[in-house]
């Protein structure tokens, strides 16, 4: 009903789906987004798009660890507290990422650098690293990636 909505067809739909038709359905009319919040909600965002946001998240993320850890700094500048995304980790990535991602991707990515896979910075570190450094993985790998974003 219009009144009493069933959400459960949002359920099949991407993350990014779902989130943009929940704010657009919000009860009070004032919480949901205007045309323009729309058209740049990260659902019509393009795949590099997304890879960027992501490569920079993971370069504020580290930045800013690193400014926790200097106290005069951090009161100079707001910083994006990597502490409230941790505590939604496991929301986020599960609790051990690693096992959703190739077995022979992952053990070759782990070669050279551990990674917290309960860790929501540390997969956007992996992410960040592979795309800094595309051409270091093996070609199968390449291969794949390629294959994906065509």
């Amino acid at each position: 009903s219009i009144v009493n909505p069933s959400l459960k067809a949002l359920e099949d739909l991407s993350v990014d789906a779902s989130d943009l038709i929940r704010q657009m359905i919000d009860r009070k009319p004032s919480a949901r987004p205007n045309a323009s919040q729309v058209c740049n909600h990260p659902f019509f965002w393009a795949e590099s798009k997304r890879l960027n946001f992501v490569c920079d998240l993971s370069d504020r993320l580290e930045h800013d660890a690193l400014s926790a850890n200097d106290k005069a700094r951090c009161h100079q500048s707001p910083y994006l507290d990597a502490l409230l995304i941790e505590q939604q980790a496991v929301k986020i990535v599960g609790t051990v990422w690693g096992t959703r991602l190739d077995q022979g991707f992952f053990n070759s990515v782990t070669k050279f650098r551990i990674y917290d896979q309960s860790a929501v910075r540390d997969l956007l570190r992996l992410i960040r690293n592979k795309y800094h450094h595309f051409d270091d993985l093996p070609l199968e790998f390449k291969e794949i990636i390629s294959n994906q974003e065509g």
